[in-house]
C-alpha cells in the first residue's frame, strides 16, 4: 500500500508540473504537519471482562491483572496538493485545490493476564508456582488522506479554506498469547529467587480497510511567498475499523478513528 502511494504522490507532482503552463497553477506544493485526534476502542473493554469474567469464578489463591497505554492524539503526517484558480471561475485570488497525503497512526497497547498460583509452604516462607495467561494486542496502521478544498482570499497574507474527502484507513491489529509459567521463592515474605516466565504460544495478526468520509475548514497565513502556516479542524464519519473473527462469542475488537480532528502544519510552494 505504502509503495502505491509513493507512485501515486510522484505522478500527482509531475502532472501538476507538465500541467502548470496550460492550467496555470497558482500553487503546487507540499505540507508537512501534526495531527491531533481521538480514536475509540472495545480492546480494553473485552480485556477487562476476560479478566473480571476469571476473578469471580476462581476461590482462593489467584492473580492478575490489566494494562491499557492508549495512544498519543498527536501523529504526523505529509500531504501532496496543487492549486488553480482557473477552474469554476473563482476569481483571481481565490483557488481550487485537491490533495492526498500520509498520516501515521500512533499505537495502543492492551494488556491482561491472569492464573492460579500453587504454594509450597507457609504463607511467609514458600516456593509459589504459577500457571496462567497473558494476552497482549497492539493497534497500529496508517492514514490515506483524499480531499479537494476551495480556498478563498481574504487579505494578502489571509486566506481561508473549507472541503471535503474521505481517509483510507488502513488499521491493524496483532494479538501475542502468552502461557505463564515459572516458580518463586519466598523468604519472610521476600522474593529471594525466581518468577513468572512467559513463553508466547501464538501469535494473530488482523486486518481492516475502512473509507470515512469527511469535511474540514481552515485559515492559511502565507507569511511569504514560498511558505505557509496553516491550521485546519475536520470531522470524519464512519471511521469504525473492526477486525473480524477476532471474537468467538460477541462483538469483533474494533478500533473507530471516527469524529474530531484537528490539523496544523506548514505548506510549502516550490513551484
Amino acid at each position: 500500500m505504502r509503495k502505491i502511494l509513493l507512485s501515486v504522490l510522484a505522478v500527482l507532482v509531475m502532472s501538476g508540473m507538465s500541467f502548470a503552463s496550460s492550467f496555470e497553477l497558482s500553487g503546487l506544493g507540499v505540507s508537512v504537519k501534526g495531527v491531533i485526534s481521538g480514536s475509540d476502542t472495545n480492546i480494553d473493554v473485552k480485556f477487562d471482562e476476560m479478566f473480571n469474567d476469571f476473578w469471580s469464578s476462581v476461590g482462593g489463591s489467584k492473580f492478575g491483572g490489566t494494562n491499557h497505554v492508549k495512544p498519543s492524539a498527536m501523529a504526523f503526517g505529509i500531504d501532496v496538493f496543487y492549486e488553480t484558480n482557473k477552474l469554476f471561475d473563482l476569481g483571481e485570488k481565490n483557488l481550487f485545490g485537491v490533495k492526498i497525503g500520509y498520516e501515521g497512526v500512533n499505537e495502543g497497547e492492551n494488556t491482561v493476564y491472569y492464573g492460579i498460583p500453587t504454594i509450597v509452604g507457609s504463607f511467609s516462607n514458600n516456593t509459589t508456582y504459577y500457571d496462567g495467561y497473558e494476552y497482549y494486542a497492539k493497534t497500529s496502521g496508517f492514514i490515506i488522506p483524499i480531499s479537494a478544498y476551495y480556498k478563498k482570499d481574504v487579505s494578502s497574507k489571509f486566506k481561508y479554506f473549507a472541503g471535503f474527502g474521505f481517509d483510507i484507513i488502513n488499521a491493524k491489529l496483532a494479538v501475542t498469547s502468552y502461557d505463564i509459567g515459572g516458580s518463586e521463592t519466598f523468604v519472610n515474605y521476600v522474593s529471594e529467587s525466581g518468577g513468572m516466565v512467559k513463553t508466547a504460544i501464538q501469535e494473530k495478526e488482523y486486518s481492516a480497510l475502512v473509507i470515512s468520509p469527511k469535511v474540514n475548514f481552515g485559515i492559511e497565513w502565507r507569511f511569504m511567498k514560498y511558505a505557509g502556516l496553516f491550521l485546519d479542524a475536520g470531522f470524519n464519519l464512519a471511521g469504525k475499523a473492526v477486525f473480524k473473527d477476532t471474537v468467538q462469542n460477541g462483538d469483533d475488537l474494533y478500533r473507530d478513528f471516527s469524529g474530531f480532528k484537528m490539523g496544523m502544519g506548514i505548506n510549502i510552494y516550490p513551484f
